[in-house]
């Protein structure tokens, strides 16, 4: 119902009306002389009318037509004034009556083209809409031509609506009153309530290369409901506005004249433009739509008993072409949607308390030593795309944004909000997520209930997860994480994990010391596992547990950090570390010297091997990887066996030196080659440990000795059945030794009868016999032998029946000394063998073809010999003095330093430590982790983890170390989270495609703990708009990453939601307002903010002007 409103119009007070006195807005002020000379005639009517019957109607008649005009005029002029503000101008102006003193009134009615569904429709269905704005004219109509559609404009996928339920094709059209109508549809149609509806004709003809002033063709169905003049179309999501229809019944079309780009921001191009029209069959061109910025202005003048009402097409279409406002479309999930379909699993039915009311969900409840997690489990069509989300699986298509208020009162661990893989299969094609999916682990409430599996009981018999075959949060997943307590601080001992099956608490990297509160990002797709002995996965290789690697990523920066290093009294022992089942770090000097060391680099025992300071001691020992036995040469030409412990357990004499880390078979066997005998000869040994510390004489059963024509200065391998025994002696072969088949030895020596293993089968690698240092290493899966060579300066693969394989010659002519290493490259999945060269370079080379993949440069000879870590990662050291961190795509991640040739060979600890020895006498332990150690960045422009010093100045906290509790007089925080998806694969180094991930985050503080209305209603807590407000130093953070396109293919679908953990401290978080969006092409884009986040400390910014 319409409220009067008196108003004595004249042209003195109409200026003051009309906002004339801004000067420079030559529209406006047309539009005012207008509505000025539409009064005048109003008045001159009035002032030379007769008192005659006949006279006064037509008067009346005359002054009606001219408040309709006036009306119009008045409308158009405040909406411009207003941009188009529905609550302080359109509402007013359609509910009130204007008053001409002397004349009569008019009312107004601004109509938008554009509807809301008044509910949701899945079916084949009559669609009820509403008008938003103003009332249905009597002549609109939406007619039920072949290229008329119906479209549900809140379309998300593509730049067009290309998926046939999000469009078709009008039936009929019913105007049920001045609010309602119902459009019936010809086939399927799909919409929400409250998404927006628009019509939409096809394109008559196509049109390429359309520039600005060019015209557009259309169907001639559109001149009964496009404006005549001044209208605005949508055209795959860029906004276009046309001065006039023109009807062109000859060619049976209608003329879009001048077409002009809309001026507000939007990411997309919009000229040229090229337009699809119909190809036969099932429609798949463009859509032409009315688009929702089209207002049509009409207004009704009343003198005395006679009324005159502008029509639709007559009235008069005003373009809106100022920025939207703030919550002008619903998010897609609102706070209701997300409350009332949780799927919450927790190890107390408080921890997750929903409130169906103000649709908030409190975490924790004030619990400890409990944790849990809660995710979105609603199937829902958005955007006319059914089952958009599929029991809370969701499309992740471009990325999603997301918005949420959050009120600590008790912080416990900390809580997280989880975006989850929901299309990633394990080995079984079984999915690795679901909604009801939970991590966590009843030891660990450091965990935040997002890494671990969920275990509630060391023996991992119950599982919070009810998926047993993947219990915990598979990756990959990406978790903004709110931390508040301070675990394990950077510089602390590496932790030990375990004890016994108990796991043992705080053994976390945090990345902050002094418990002050942090955000940041967690864990993405490729991991590093942990060695987690009372936590394993039996899938994974060594038990390693990738769900309990919450936080470990790669280093920051060039340098990684030096956890600790050992110095020793001379270069370190060419070879690999060995680590023992305890975790133990064995290595060997040219001082003589064996040691034993602790994980944090303390000695735990040394043992003096007797050999001169200086001398043959070139290799590391070996450990038996079950008993933890340590072997070694030793003075005397003897092999020694210590105990874990460092005790000597017995010695084996051999007249021979070795320089050959033994190797253990599965049996215990140990395995070792000798280099210089007292009688000239060389032999491969196989001894049992247990015959040797009886005393026994050798041989015993299953021993033997094998002579060669050189000296065995490398390591042995075993097949993957250990029935072979590989190595490579300098009489320039390759040898395969079967150990079953036994023959005598011709030769004993003066030791007596000597059985020894038939031989299978020589490959000579080498073309003339000289020292071949590199070590064979095996395929486990096809047992093909790759070996570097020297005189050949080649690699090789050798099949095992003895025939090659293939040979890689990179043509430098230089020695490969470094022994090869397999592995699977995730990039592309390729099988690779990975050697160092005399030349400098790291070779990548394709396993099963022997082709190069790419080759890292050091600058120096490679005689280190590379290992893989589970992500992928090559770590290699070069007699330039660094120890290198490569990346599978042959790109370096970073090099550490030392002070000389490192020759040593890398390992990988339990813990993900590197150890790795240097001719300057030091032993290093380097941390591949950044310091602090829980962030992957690849975009170091931007801040990557959030303190209360990174916050503006406004804020009002107690202290750093609780300051997401804010202060108690300022509220609770609002979290803005934004991420991008790449649907278009980039190829790397290798040409295998990787895809961008990244992810935007702000964070404002609630000027009171009630409504929050400094952020509710701002752009800031908007999720329909892309926000890019830099105002502040440290805001957004940022995070880039790529993805391999297995991990990219996972997250087609992903889950949602929150999880959080207590430990001794209670947790009681309450997470309010939220809203998710998915990302549309073409959405609004606001770059400055400054109207909505004053910031007491933020710097003037050139490029920065209030867009509304």
């Amino acid at each position: 119902m319409r409220r009067q409103k008196t108003s004595d119009i004249s042209v003195k007070n109409l200026q003051y009306q009309l906002h004339l006195n801004p000067p420079g807005n030559v529209l406006i002020y047309v539009v005012v002389l207008m509505l000025i000379f539409g009064v005048l005639g109003v008045v001159m009517v009035s002032l030379f009318t007769s008192a005659t019957a006949s006279t006064v109607t037509r008067n009346d008649n005359r002054r009606a037509r001219y408040l309709s005009e006036s009306g119009v005029r008045y409308a158009t002029s405040e909406l411009r004034i207003a941009d188009f503000d529905e609550n302080s101008i359109i509402d007013p102006l359609n509910t009130l009556t204007y008053t001409v003193s002397g004349a009569g009134s008019f009312n107004i009615n601004i109509f938008s083209p554009w509807f809301d569904s008044n509910a949701s429709v899945d079916s084949p269905a009559d669609i009820s809409l509403s008008v938003p704005l103003g009332e249905l004219p009597d002549d609109f109509t939406a007619p039920n031509g072949a290229g008329v559609w119906v479209v549900n404009y809140d379309y998300i996928s593509g730049t067009g609506p290309d998926i046939t339920t999000m469009r078709d094709r009008i039936a009929s059209y019913t105007k049920d009153d001045a609010t309602n109508l119902t459009i019936g549809i010809s086939s399927d149609f799909v919409v929400n309530r409250d998404e927006r509806v628009c019509l939409a004709v096809e394109p008559s003809q196509a049109q390429s290369g359309l520039n600005e002033g060019d015209d557009l063709f259309v169907v001639r169905d559109a001149r009964l409901f496009f404006p005549q003049y001044n209208g605005a179309v949508n055209i795959n999501r860029v906004d276009y506005s046309y001065d006039r229809l023109v009807d062109d019944p000859d060619n049976n079309r209608v003329i879009l004249e001048n077409l002009t780009a809309s001026h507000f921001p939007n990411v997309l191009s919009a000229f040229p433009l090229d337009v699809e029209g119909d190809t036969g069959g099932t429609y798949s061109g463009d859509f032409v739509v009315l688009s929702p910025r089209n207002y049509m202005v009409m207004a009704e003048g009343t003198s005395d008993q006679v009324s005159f009402a502008s029509s639709y097409t007559r009235g008069m279409n005003v373009y809106d072409h100022s920025l939207i406002r703030p919550g002008s479309r619903e998010p897609d999930i609102t706070a209701e949607d997300l409350v009332s379909n949780l799927s919450e699993q927790e190890t107390d039915t408080r921890f997750f308390e929903t409130n169906l009311v103000d649709y908030e969900l409190d975490i924790g409840g004030g619990q400890t030593e409990e944790f849990g997690s809660a995710f979105f489990d609603a199937s829902m069509n958005i955007g006319g795309e059914r089952d958009y989300c599929q029991q809370g699986a969701c499309n992740f298509a471009l990325g999603v944004r997301v918005f949420f208020l959050m009120d600590f009162m008790q912080q416990g661990d900390g809580i997280t909000f989880t975006l989850l893989n929901a299309s990633g299969k394990d080995a079984l094609d079984r999915p690795l997520n679901n909604e009801t999916s939970a991590g966590g682990d009843f030891e660990l409430s450091e965990l935040m209930g997002y890494a671990g599996d969920s275990r509630l009981d060391a023996a991992g018999n119950t599982f919070l997860d009810a998926d047993t075959n993947n219990p915990g949060l598979d990756p990959p997943k990406i978790a903004v994480e709110f931390d508040t307590r301070t675990n394990n601080t950077p510089g602390d001992p590496p932790p030990d994990y375990c004890n016994g099956a108990d796991a043992n608490a705080d053994t976390r990297n945090d990345p902050l010391a002094g418990n002050e509160d942090a955000v940041q990002y967690v864990f993405w797709g490729r991991t590093s596992p942990l060695m987690f002995p009372c936590r394993p996965r039996p899938w994974i290789p060594d038990n390693r547990n990738a769900l309990y690697d919450d936080n470990r990523h790669d280093a920051d920066g060039d340098v990684p950090t030096e956890e600790w290093r050992f110095a020793t009294g001379g270069p370190v022992s060419t070879g690999r570390p060995a680590i023992g089942p305890d975790g133990t770090i064995y290595m060997s000097a040219l001082d003589a010297t064996l040691y034993a060391l602790n994980e944090d680099g303390s000695t735990r025992w040394t043992y003096t091997l007797g050999v001169v300071p200086g001398g043959n001691n070139d290799y590391m020992p070996g450990v038996d990887p079950v008993s933890g036995t340590v072997y070694s040469d030793i003075a005397g030409n003897k092999i020694v066996a210590l105990n874990p412990n460092g005790s000597f357990a017995w010695d084996f004499y051999i007249d021979a030196d070795f320089d050959s880390t033994p190797v253990v078979g599965s049996d215990g066997t140990v395995y070792f080659g000798t280099d210089v005998t007292g009688s000239a000869e060389f032999f491969l040994y196989a001894i049992d440990p247990a015959a040797r510390e009886a005393g026994l004489a050798f041989p015993q059963p299953g021993e033997w000795r094998f002579p060669v024509g050189g000296e065995v200065d490398n390591t042995p391998a075993l097949s993957p059945d250990g029935t072979t025994v590989y190595f490579v002696s300098n009489d320039n072969n390759l040898y395969a030794l079967k150990r079953a088949a036994r023959e005598a030895d011709p030769d004993p020596i003066g030791v007596g009868p000597i059985n020894v293993p038939m031989g299978e089968w020589t490959y000579p690698i080498d073309t003339d016999p000289g020292d071949i240092n590199s070590s064979p290493t095996v395929n486990p899966s096809d047992g093909t032998i790759y070996v570097g060579s020297a005189d050949d300066h080649s690699a090789f693969a050798i099949n095992p029946n003895g025939t090659q394989k293939w040979q890689f010659n990179p043509g430098t002519g230089r020695d490969m000394r470094s022994s090869p290493t397999l592995a699977i490259n995730p990039i592309g999945d390729i099988p690779t063998v990975y050697i160092g060269s005399d030349d400098g370079n790291l070779y990548a080379i394709n396993a099963d073809t022997g082709i190069a993949i790419w080759a890292f440069d050091t600058g120096s000879s490679v005689v280190s010999s590379p290992i893989v870590d589970l992500d992928g990662t090559i770590y290699v050291g070069s007699d330039n003095g660094n120890f290198y961190a490569i990346d599978p795509s042959g790109t370096q991640n970073w090099f550490f330093p030392t002070g000389a040739a490192v020759r040593s060979s890398p390992a990988i600890g339990d813990d993900g430590f590197i150890h790795i020895g240097s001719n300057d006498a030091n032993f290093y332990t380097i941390s591949q982790f950044a310091n602090p150690r829980n962030f992957k960045d690849e975009d170091k422009s931007a801040g990557k983890l959030l303190t209360l010093e990174d916050l503006d100045s406004s804020v009002d906290a107690s202290s750093n170390t609780d300051w997401l509790n804010g202060s108690g007089i300022r509220g609770p925080w609002a979290v803005r989270l934004q991420v991008d998806r790449s649907l278009v694969g980039v190829p790397n180094a290798l040409g295998v495609d990787e895809y961008d991930y990244t992810l935007r985050l702000w964070m404002r503080q609630c000027n009171n703990d009630i409504t929050c209305d400094n952020i509710m209603g701002t752009w800031f807590q908007d999720t329909r708009i892309e926000y890019d407000y830099t105002a502040v130093v440290d805001l957004p953070m940022i995070q880039r990453i790529k993805l391999s396109e297995a991990e990219h293919l996972a997250f087609d679908r992903f889950f949602f939601g929150f999880t959080g953990a207590a430990g001794a401290d209670a947790l009681d978080v309450t997470i309010g307002n939220f809203q998710l969006s998915f990302i549309r092409p073409g959405d609004p884009l606001v770059e400055c903010d400054r109207n909505n986040w004053l910031l007491e400390d933020s710097p003037p910014l050139d490029d920065c002007e209030q867009q509304f």
